[in-house]
C-alpha cells in the first residue's frame, strides 16, 4: 500500500489521482500499482474509503484509462493472457 493509500484511509476521504497517460505518480502508490497503472496506460485513480461505523475497513480503487482502446476479451491482471470466455 502507498502512502496515498493510506491518507485516503486515515482522512476516511476520497481522493482522485489524475496524470498523463501511463505516467501514474510514484511517490504515493505501491510499486506494485505504479507497474501496472504504466502498463494499462492508465489517467487516473480514485481511492475511495469503506467506513463502516466511523472506521475505514477496506478501500476501493478505480482507474480510468483514456485513449486504451477496448478490449474485446477480458485480460488477467497476473499473467496478461485474454479468457476465452
Amino acid at each position: 500500500m502507498g502512502e496515498a493509500s493510506r491518507r485516503v484511509i486515515e482522512s476516511q476521504e476520497a481522493r482522485l489521482l489524475t496524470f498523463p497517460p501511463g505516467e501514474p505518480p510514484e511517490d504515493g502508490l505501491s510499486d506494485a500499482a505504479v507497474r501496472w497503472l504504466r502498463k494499462a496506460r492508465a489517467t487516473s485513480v480514485a481511492l475511495l474509503p469503506v467506513v463502516v461505523d466511523g472506521r475505514a475497513v477496506a478501500l476501493a480503487t478505480t482507474t480510468t484509462c483514456r485513449g486504451t482502446r477496448r478490449r474485446t476479451r477480458p485480460i488477467c491482471s497476473c499473467c496478461g493472457t485474454s479468457s476465452s470466455r
